[in-house]
């Protein structure tokens, strides 16, 4: 395992770590910072074990690991004792492609199911989405495994969503509006708990409902920008 960790400064700015309390806290940096923890942002534990490493009571930790859960920072599956955190690749990506190779020693060490696959998801996403050499140096692991996890007519399904709400809704680019861009909204947005808590939020956002499906599975792979979102609630205006 990689002996460092990139922690990005802008996590005290984040609404979700600010509002955990100082166990809250502390647990996610563990979780971030662990030995155990994979290059995929996963790995095999439990809440009794990690409450043991820092010296916690069990019912002080599940206290302090269900809200980051509940706040979507991490995904747990108390069945096989998998821990995962969503956003861990964006903040650590692979630095050359030889990463990404070596990527397929750490599926071995993750149990299978659900949301294993789900973390080869975000892997395979995040990979294809950086240069050529990064998406060929996917290793054969993460192409089935992603078949897996998701059926192939339900991929060209969402692929169809994903590529009609980037034309947006009169065919053309989703580019940025000049005169609300910032900083913050050419930022991806988090990736939401769940698909439906996605269309929930951008249901409430006015988001078209006919864009709706495309714009809920790119905020789920990390890709939807806040830009996107204001640009077509203001065409629905």
């Amino acid at each position: 395992m990689s002996r460092y960790r990139k922690i990005d400064v802008r996590i005290w700015n984040d609404a979700k770590f600010q509002s955990l309390d100082d166990k809250g806290k502390l647990a996610f940096f563990m979780l971030l910072t662990h030995p155990g923890m994979t290059p995929l942002g996963a790995m095999r534990a439990t809440p009794s074990g990690l409450a043991e490493e820092l010296g916690w009571s069990v019912e002080d930790f599940r206290e302090a690991f269900a809200k980051i859960c509940g706040k979507g920072m991490a995904k747990h599956d108390e069945r096989v004792h998998l821990i995962a955190l969503p956003n861990f690749i964006r903040y650590n990506p692979p630095v050359s492609p030889n990463v990404v190779r070596a990527w397929e020693s750490c599926l071995d060490m993750l149990p299978e199911c659900d949301l294993k696959n789900e973390v080869i998801q975000i892997g395979k996403a995040f990979a294809e989405g950086m240069s050529k050499g990064f998406g060929k140096a996917l290793p054969e692991g993460f192409r089935k495994g992603a078949s897996k996890a998701l059926p192939i007519q339900e991929q060209e399904q969402e692929q169809e969503q994903e590529q009609d709400f980037q034309r947006g809704s009169d065919g053309e680019g989703l580019a940025p509006a000049p005169a609300r861009e910032t900083f913050t909204d050419e930022l991806p947005l988090d990736p939401p708990a769940s698909v439906d808590d996605a269309r929930a939020w951008l249901e409430r956002e006015g988001v078209p409902a006919e864009k709706i499906e495309g714009a809920a599975h790119l905020a789920m792979r990390g890709k939807l920008l806040r830009s996107q979102v204001l640009k077509l609630k203001d065409r629905a205006a």
